[in-house]
């Protein structure tokens, strides 16, 4: 939308630079001869008028010079702190003049009771709304050509709608809505999302949900994402903005179950699948025979006619033959009834997902993403595993910031460049640049002042102004340099004779290019939704900087222009300028990096590693395991103990008795249990290794589906870029009468077909990031490295490691788990020895010296049931997990011999790729090009040989991914 207003604004700037060195100079000899005459005009008076308010105004700033550039700074910084709190969306909503509605129902509702709503719906809009609504149109469920795939409870209601002059019921498009929809409540179990016919769609396209803001949840059971969805939905319905919730509706579809009855089958005589034949064959269709009609043949099918397929009581009345010739009811050998099931199952990359719709109502899409993230934070508990991630516009929103945090230091850079090309000096052209941040001031406070948020258009509105911006500096900086050549030595006499004389083209400049904006300002016409942002930008920074930059340049001359001269040429100068420079465009390069990225391979491999929280916990579990081990030596309690007897209890004499008590477990079994705290620090070190190596194979497969996203974009760009050239030429033969129209229009439906293509890729690829960033844990905006899937895949065509299946992880954490169970199993079985008893005590008896004792004792279990038993299921255990070993070695071996010969194959289909179909590809297309253009074959061909070496490059990216994926399961079954 931008290229043509970028074209028109280039030429114009190009046109007028040839005519102000050529046709200018040659008008004003002819016309300006003579000496010029004081003219009492009206343009006299005018900058008269602007005179007497100006002149004391610089005078009061070149004397108050601290507090021009404090006011300057603290408007600045104002305007900062505004624009960070401004929030922000991709485009703003474009008014298309009708409305889109998506009816949602519940799943399941028949094809007819879908077109009787909707039937009842279109007569309300039409009777209510006579002079707003001028047609209504219905789609429901999918076409013949199933570019749009719906369900039959799915359907989009199309208004078409009068000129706003001659609607009664509402004066604004936002009211008619509102009171739509309260028209339309009125018939049960609906609710609706309103919408524009072309939004809806490109929103579908780009995000495969027709809202604004996709929320999409991942995880694994469908109850649970359909409960959190719902939850998440609850919550953002409180938030100012979010209308049209909708949660995707992924259960709830009633099905008819049949659960058979297997005992009463079999005392029937009958089989599974003698029932289940019969209930194919009635509801289904089943072959019974073959018609011939002539030479042709067809299969004769039978079944129940429609009225006895549509209730479940006909489903329960169904008679099946028995083997003895007699029938029974279906409802006697099996439980009929309805159950609820899933009315869809949606993915991403493989991963479950439920989408939850946001519209964004009187606001920006930025401020409302950002609040929903912190709601769901904090109120939404997701179980492990599960996690969300947001796209629709916000996403093409944070895609356009990372361009523009490219383009607009580019921009900036040529601007400073050229102007150090223009004053040879870097303080003139540092002077002449404060112009881009005065202007940003006005820019900010004109979108603020009228309620706009950030936008695309507004960003591509700064790069235009800052490049306008720089034109009043110039103005002012140069004259003054040619007052100082002509003898104004005085610095003050120079400005003001400098601004005096050069305030006219300053006040002309800014005028001019802030009244070519203007109607794009004040348009309210269809598109200017996109204009209004990018004029205001313009309007706003020039009024600032041309306000500004009359006041604040004159101020920075002054205190600038010293006997030194700023230069590159003096090192005085040069080494803190560019040392500067340096760090600014260090700081830059970093953010480009943080932003944009490289990341190869190996990089995503570590990123996983280090942030991947299950790795974390599972080494936390080895630390907590390793404690564990340490505990297991422990020989109990020690006792102390003192005991008094009574000898003589008429003499008051008794026996005093002092020890210590300890029990001690038979030497064999500490040996024991070192071994099982060993063997579970094993199997924690294990599980470590193991989550690793899935971790490992997730990023690998990740990774190569970005890379295998980026060659599509590719393929389709140079498609594109192919079909544009061919729309030129066919354009060209047009109007020379060479082709028909049939061969333009041709060309634009097959470029739109690619252009769809294109944003559908762009789109994949993004879920592929998503995908990718999930376990790399990596920053929103990174990139892989620019890689293709042949590079990625030379290094395993060349030649693979061999296999080693013992090498598995997940055969290495069985055997640790069979080593535990073994360990467990010496550890029971030395429990059998009998445990020690150790015991010392002194004695005193009626006040004697007292003599000492020593008691050692056996603790023999002879009640030996539960040892027994405890030893057995020991026993049992170890036997079951070396069992388990053995299985998954040989189901280990299995798989990597299968997996041996999947690769193999694939390795035959890359290489004849490469060797053949590649080389042909290429070929088609450049023969097809010189063919086309030499008139040996027709447009039609031509594209057919175009589409076919693209088919031929999307199927060899496609084996490339596919032997990349199978490389990935080879590299973890072998753990490497």
């Amino acid at each position: 939308m931008f290229t043509p207003m970028a074209l028109t604004f280039g030429f114009a700037m190009l046109g007028a630079m040839i005519l102000c060195l050529t046709y200018v100079p040659m008008i004003s000899s002819v016309l300006l001869k003579g000496d010029l005459k004081q003219q009492n005009g009206v343009s006299a008076k005018i900058m008269n008028f602007f005179n007497r308010m100006y002149e004391p105004t610089i005078r009061f700033a070149l004397r108050r010079k601290s507090l021009v550039l404090g006011v300057a700074g603290a408007l600045f910084i104002a305007a900062l702190i505004l624009f960070l709190r401004m929030g922000g969306e991709f485009i703003p909503q474009l008014d298309e003049g009708d409305f889109a509605i998506h009816p949602l129902v519940k799943p399941g509702t028949s094809l007819s009771q879908t077109i009787e709503t909707n039937t009842r719906l279109e007569s309300i809009l039409v009777n209510e709304f006579p002079d707003e609504v001028k047609q209504v149109v219905s789609r429901i469920g999918t076409g013949e050509v199933p570019n749009d795939p719906m369900s039959m409870e799915m359907s989009d209601i199309i208004i078409i709608l009068h000129d706003k002059e001659n609607w009664t019921k509402a004066e604004t498009k936002e009211e008619l809505g509102q009171k739509m929809q309260e028209a339309m409540s009125v018939v049960p179990g609906v609710s609706f999302a309103f919408s524009q016919p072309i939004e809806m769609r490109f929103n579908e396209l780009m995000t495969g949900v027709r809202s604004d803001v996709a929320i999409k949840i991942y995880g694994d059971d469908l109850d649970v994402l359909f409960e959190q969805g719902n939850e998440a939905a609850g919550i953002i319905g409180g938030i100012q903005g979010a209308a049209d919730i909708n949660v995707e509706q992924i259960t709830g579809l009633p099905q008819m179950v049949v659960e058979y009855e297997r005992n009463k089958i079999a005392q029937y005589g009958l089989a599974i699948e003698d029932v289940n034949q019969a209930i194919q064959t009635a509801f289904s269709g089943g072959k019974t025979g073959v018609v011939f009609e002539g030479e042709r043949r067809f299969d004769l099918v039978v079944r129940l006619q429609e009225p006895f397929r549509k209730d479940i009581q006909h489903l329960k009345d169904l008679y099946i033959s028995l083997p003895n010739g007699e029938q029974v009811p279906l409802e006697q050998i099996a439980k009929i009834g309805y159950q609820e099931g899933p009315a869809q199952i949606s993915r991403d990359d493989t991963r479950r997902r439920i989408v939850v719709g946001v519209n964004v109502r009187d606001r920006d899409v930025e401020s409302l993403v950002n609040e929903i993230r912190t709601e769901l934070e904090a109120n939404l508990a997701l179980p492990p595993g599960y996690y969300i991630t947001y796209g629709g516009a916000f996403e093409n929103l944070q895609r356009a910031k990372d361009r523009l945090s490219i383009a607009v230091p580019i921009a900036l850079g040529l601007i400073f460049l050229l102007l150090y090309f223009t004053f040879s000096s870097v303080k003139e052209t540092l002077m002449v640049f404060t112009a881009i941040p005065l202007a940003a001031i006005g820019g900010v406070f004109a979108l603020w002042i009228r309620g706009i948020p950030f936008s695309i258009s507004a960003g591509v509105g700064f790069i235009a102004l800052f490049g306008i911006a720089v034109l009043n500096g110039i103005i002012l900086i140069s004259f003054f340099k040619q007052l100082k050549e002509d003898g104004v030595t005085d610095i003050d006499q120079r400005i003001l004779q400098g601004t005096r004389q050069r305030l006219r083209p300053v006040l002309l400049t800014a005028i001019t290019d802030a009244l070519g904006f203007l109607p794009m300002a004040l348009s309210t016409s269809a598109g200017a939704e996109v204009q209004r942002p990018l004029a205001t930008v313009v309007i706003g920074g020039l009024i600032s900087a041309t306000l500004l930059t009359l006041v604040v340049l004159p101020v920075l001359y002054r205190i600038f222009d010293e006997k030194t001269t700023w230069s590159f040429r003096s090192p005085k100068i040069a080494a803190p300028v560019i040392l500067c420079i340096g760090l600014m465009l260090g700081a830059n390069t970093n953010a480009f990096a943080q932003s944009d990225s490289q990341l190869t391979l190996d990089e995503a491999i570590e990123s996983a590693l280090q942030n991947n929280l299950n790795i974390h916990a599972a080494s936390e579990r080895v630390r907590s395991q390793r404690a564990l081990s340490r505990s297991r030596i422990d020989i109990g309690d020690t006792e102390f103990f003192y005991s008094r007897s009574e000898f003589d209890p008429d003499q008051n004499i008794g026996v005093e008795s002092f020890g210590i008590s300890q029990e001690l477990p038979f030497p064999t079994e500490f040996i024991n249990q070192r071994k099982v705290g060993n063997a579970e620090v094993d199997l924690q070190k294990a599980g470590l290794n193991l989550t690793k190596a899935e971790l490992i194979k997730r990023v690998r497969k990740a990774y190569y589906q970005v890379a295998f996203g980026h060659q599509q974009v590719q393929i389709l760009n140079e498609l594109s870029d192919i079909y544009q050239q061919f729309i030129e030429a066919a354009q060209l033969r047009y109007e020379t009468g060479e082709a028909g129209k049939l061969e333009l229009t041709g060309a634009r439906s097959r470029f739109q077909n690619i252009e769809a293509e294109r944003m559908k890729a762009e789109s994949n690829l993004g879920q592929y990031y998503s995908e990718l960033r999930r376990w790399t844990y990596a920053a929103d905006s990174i990139q892989v490295e620019e890689a293709s899937l042949e590079q990625l895949a030379q290094e395993f065509l060349n030649g693979m490691n061999g296999s080693s299946p013992n090498a598995n992880p997940g055969l290495s954490y069985l055997q640790e788990q069979s080593e535990v169970a073994e360990a467990e199993l010496g550890l029971q079985r030395s429990q059998w020895l009998p445990d020690l008893n150790l015991q010392y005590k002194w004695q005193e008896v009626a006040g004697t010296d007292g003599f000492y004792g020593f008691h050692v004792g056996l603790k023999i279990p002879l009640w030996f049931t539960a040892q027994h038993q405890r030893s057995k299921a020991a026993r049992l255990e170890s036997k079951a997990l070396s069992m388990e070993v053995q299985d998954y070695r040989f189901e280990l071996q299995s798989r990597t011999d299968q997996l041996r010969s999947e690769l193999k194959q694939l390795k035959v289909q890359v290489e004849f790729y490469q060797n053949q179909q590649n080389d042909l590809a290429e070929e088609l297309m450049k023969t097809a090009q010189k063919s086309f253009e030499g008139g040996e074959i027709n447009y039609v061909t031509y594209v057919n040989y175009l589409d076919e070496a693209s088919e031929i490059k999307q199927n060899y990216q496609q084996v490339l991914l596919e032997y990349l994926q199978q490389v990935a399961e080879w590299q973890y079954l072998n753990g490497q």
